[in-house]
Formats: structure tokens, sequence, C-alpha cells
């Protein structure tokens, strides 16, 4: 590996480190840290391992990268459990090689300790170098006058319940449990390979099978028909029996 570095003296390992962080981006593929191991294989056994790890290597996590954008708008995502969550729509930035045009806000709570507004100019980074996320808005001091702090909506924005925000919980929540996006959010949760793995039902799938009514619940998925499959965007007689016999 070109990319290794052979090093005699301990005291060298943070400029190595720091010499990696630098040169990171020029590699053709990506990395989000290193490892520092002991050369020599009758140290290493010497050294021997813990119950999760050897005593001999030890890795090293880079800091996130951090790009500036312009934060745009805030909008809220629901996901399955009802969870409201706030995120950024930024003026499109590269960030590692990424096209980033979106960033998680957490929640309110969070928006609120770093007084993130529509408008500003951001920081952002991609946390664990995969989520993106607002670390904290660059301008603070020359905003312009008529930015306004961000208030959660009292409605959920896809069936208009009541959003509620519990005391002790930093989560806003929909209160419809039969809310079509929490539902379509938790048949996706279903079918991914974390659960019981059905090969080709997506998003775009699941939103194609909402939209014409075949289905409301995990059971519905159960129900469906080759003919209801095989007027779908992108389906063929091939894709629908895959996805019926997944």
């Amino acid at each position: 590996n070109l990319n290794s570095h052979l090093i005699n003296n301990f005291d060298d390992v943070p400029d190595i480190i720091n010499k990696k962080i630098e040169t990171r981006l020029a590699l053709n593929y990506s990395i989000d840290g290193m490892v520092i191991k002991v050369n020599k294989i009758d140290f290493q056994e010497y050294l021997g391992n813990t119950s999760k790890d050897p005593r001999w290597a030890t890795a090293i996590k880079f800091p996130a990268t951090k790009v500036e954008t312009k934060l745009i708008d805030i909008k809220i995502s629901l996901g399955r459990t009802g969870v409201a969550t706030p995120y950024a729509v930024l003026e499109p930035v590269d960030l590692d090689g990424v096209t980033i045009k979106s960033a998680t806000l957490h929640n309110l709570d969070y928006i609120r300790s770093k007084d993130i507004r529509a408008g500003d100019d951001v920081v952002i980074q991609r946390a664990g170098d995969v989520i993106p996320q607002v670390v904290k808005p660059s301008n603070i001091n020359n905003r312009i006058s008529s930015s306004t702090e961000f208030q959660m909506p009292e409605e959920c924005p896809v069936c208009f319940s009541q959003l509620i925000k519990y005391e002790n919980d930093p989560f806003t929540r929909c209160i419809n449990s039969k809310c079509s996006q929490q539902m379509k959010r938790l048949i996706e949760h279903y079918a991914s390979k974390q659960s019981v793995d059905i090969e080709g039902l997506g998003e775009g799938i699941i939103n194609q099978l909402f939209e014409k009514g075949l289905i409301r619940s995990i059971t519905d998925l159960y129900k469906i028909t080759s003919d209801d499959l095989i007027d779908l965007e992108g389906f063929g007689q091939k894709s629908v029996k895959n996805l019926l016999d997944s």
C-alpha cells in the first residue's frame, strides 16, 4: 500500500496523522481515518488482544471536513415513528466529492441552541463522513435585519394533524398514527435489509403504490397482484415477478 508509512519514532505519529488529514481529498477513494499498529509480529503476539480489539493497533478517526454555504430554507421531514425533523435546504455545495443540497437540523432544541435561521451562511459537515449536518451559522453578526427565529409548525405538513412536543422530549411528533407519510416510512423500513428485505421495494415504488391506493399498511403488501404492479412506472414482467417473489 503506497499510503502506508513505516516510522521508527512514536513522536512522529502526530505529523503523519496531520499530513494524512491534509492530503486525504487527493486520494481516489474516501477515507475517514487511519490505523496505527506495531509492525513486528512477535511484539503483536506479546501485546495480545482485549475481548474486542488488538492492543497493538489503534484506529484514528479524522475530524469531519467542513464547508460553508447558504441555508435557503428550513423544512420538516416525517419519520416512521411520527418524529418531525427539521432539515436545512442548502445552496448546493461540494463536500468531499459529494454535492450536498440538504442537511439535518436534528430538532428544535438544536436549532435554538445554535441560533440557526433561514438565510444564514452556515458551516456544514458530514457527521461520521456520512450524514450532512449544519454545525453553526457563520454570519450571526452580519445576518440580515429581517432574519427571524425558526418556529416549528403547529400542524403536520402531510396530514395536518397537530404536532406535539412533550416535556423532556427533544422531538416534535405527529400524533396521527394513520398519517400517510409515517406509514410510507414504516413500510420502507419494513421492506429494508434490516427487516424482512423485500428486494426492489424502495421509496419510489412505495410512493407509487400509495398514490394508486394499493397500499395503506404493511398487510396490504401481501395483497398486491401482478396486475397491480405491471402499470407502475419502471415495471416490466421480470421486475413484477422479482418483487412478488421477494
